[in-house]
């Protein structure tokens, strides 16, 4: 073997073993493309001198960027406006009459997914909204988490928004760029969690898990690791985007899975069954990691 296809085979099994993401050999130039940015960050002159560095474990600052650059964080605010029409129709509508949600954007790389669940809380129950409706943010990458809570963001996350939502809900922020109005952000919180790290660290379950476009970065055998754990808890509606030929158990057998949404491989949706009132938990699960920012406001407090 190569010693490029060496240290290209410690990054990919590193990669494996802490966040669950897989890259088969059709991915390896994608994956290698990504690893050039962090050489030429940290200094590092191959691939196996940063598999070398993965693996001492000295370096926590390299490990999150290796974490990041394999991470896509390609997205744009309401994104599959199907998925989103049923939410508005059938989650928000009930809460519009009375009752709490609690939503969990399990994947939500810089944010614009939970942004768009509070805009469309915000245009249902207009000043109740930052009262009734709390939105988790959660992502393996902290650049991203960052972004997400400075909820600034440039005209190619927003070319899918209507001028006269732009106007209500964004500020120009310079430089081409817009923010998301304080009513919004008061939604929404942040924070970095590896899906893979379960039992998830929440003392409270969600009415509504949104975990789309990631399980396509893991194995077979952690995808089902995570739609277990994300279902563990929680009185979730599966309305599950996944290959036909997954077989899901349902703790509510009336809910299915529908051919619609089976094409749609590897994307997730969980749907907050009703609104019930939801178990409690064990706290101590996991970790939950604020980004600089957060860790800073909580200090000025």
């Amino acid at each position: 073997m190569l010693v490029a296809d060496a240290g290209y085979e410690s990054i990919r099994n590193w990669l494996s073993e802490q966040s669950g993401m897989s890259f088969p050999e059709k991915k390896r130039d994608f994956l290698t493309h990504r690893m050039t940015r962090v050489l030429s960050r940290f200094g590092l002159s191959s691939l196996e001198a940063l598999a070398e560095e993965l693996i001492s474990d000295r370096d926590v600052e390299l490990k999150l960027a290796v974490l990041h650059a394999a991470s896509t964080n390609h997205t744009y605010f309401f994104r599959e406006p199907e998925i989103l029409d049923f939410f508005r129709d059938n989650i928000l509508a009930p809460v519009a009459r009375g009752g709490n949600l609690r939503v969990w954007s399990a994947a939500a790389s810089s944010g614009d997914e939970a942004y768009s669940l509070a805009i469309m809380a915000a245009g249902m129950l207009g000043a109740l909204a930052p009262v009734r409706v709390s939105i988790l943010g959660t992502d393996i990458s902290l650049p991203a988490i960052s972004q997400a809570e400075s909820a600034i963001y440039t005209s190619s996350h927003l070319e899918h928004i209507p001028p006269e939502i732009l106007e209500r809900y964004f500020v120009p922020a310079g430089m081409g760029q817009y923010q998301a109005v304080p009513e919004l952000r008061r939604m929404c919180t942040f924070r970095r969690l590896n899906l893979k790290a379960a039992p998830y660290p929440f003392a409270k379950g969600f009415n509504v898990i949104f975990c789309r476009n990631v399980l396509y970065y893991f194995d077979r055998q952690h995808q089902f690791q995570i739609l277990e754990q994300l279902y563990a808890g929680h009185c979730c509606i599966w309305a599950c985007p996944t290959p036909a030929k997954w077989t899901v158990q349902l703790r509510s057998p009336q809910y299915r899975v529908t051919s619609k949404y089976a094409v749609q491989a590897f994307r997730v949706w969980l749907l907050g069954a009703r609104l019930r009132h939801l178990r409690q938990g064990s706290s101590e699960r996991g970790e939950l990691t604020a980004s600089p920012c957060a860790q800073k406001r909580r200090r000025e407090k």
